[in-house]
């Protein structure tokens, strides 16, 4: 999954925060959209640097014993069984097999992508909040 493409109206998200209290005033939902393109040294979302969907591995979730993803046959031979260094990077087109056979959630695809009227729709659920609180969207 290392390109993706887009329509205009799609926008890759890795997550939609709501109920934020802590990015502007009132209750505001966050959307956070993957492709920055800036290298802050205090970045506090990597996983939104890529355009694209990609595959994480979260060592401390790895069930031991558990060959699910291993036995999942990756196409590209990147999944070690090794539990603290699951992935090679260097190989891993980030296609999501193995992430769909992983029954702890140890390994994910970070990133789908959203319709416009999905997003909308997912925002507006809250516009009650949104208008007694006076909060809102953040965009991030």
């Amino acid at each position: 999954m290392s390109e993706v493409s887009l329509h205009p109206d799609q926008a890759v998200v890795f997550d939609v925060q709501r109920f934020s209290v802590h990015d502007g005033p009132g209750i505001r939902t966050v959307v956070f959209f993957k492709g920055c393109h800036l290298e802050c040294v205090w970045c506090q979302n990597p996983e939104g640097k890529r355009h694209a969907p990609e595959l994480a591995y979260h060592a401390d979730r790895c069930i031991s014993g558990c060959t699910a993803c291993v036995d999942a046959v990756c196409p590209e031979g990147a999944i070690l069984d090794r539990m603290q260094e699951r992935v090679d990077w260097s190989k891993c087109t980030h296609c999501g097999k193995c992430a769909e056979v992983c029954p702890s959630t140890a390994l994910t695809i970070v990133g789908a992508l959203w319709s416009a009227q999905a997003l909308l729709d997912e925002v507006l659920a809250d516009r009650s909040f949104y208008e007694v609180s006076g909060g809102g969207l953040t965009l991030s």
